[in-house]
């Protein structure tokens, strides 16, 4: 049986985790949760198992920000005098 199309486009919970207790006041893991994550496999990033921080697709999609360009001036070639 096919599930409705409503249920095929809802989205699902965004819902954000609890990070009371992991995070210090710098917005850090705190050195008990980074041990924590460490000893049991777990990503620094997200917190699953699986993958590691430089595989985490999350933290590659919170750092994938725009930057300003930077330019350099370039010199103009001298004028031409006219007669």
């Amino acid at each position: 049986m096919r599930k409705p199309l409503v249920q095929l486009f809802r989205r699902k919970s965004t819902t954000k985790p609890n990070l009371s207790g992991k995070l210090d006041s710098h917005g850090k893991l705190t050195a008990k949760e980074r041990q924590y994550r460490i000893d049991n496999n777990l990503c620094l990033f997200c917190g699953k198992k699986g993958h590691r921080v430089t595989n985490c697709l999350l933290a590659k999609a919170s750092t994938a920000k725009g930057r300003a360009a930077t330019t350099t001036p370039v010199a103009s070639a001298p004028e031409k005098k006219k007669d």
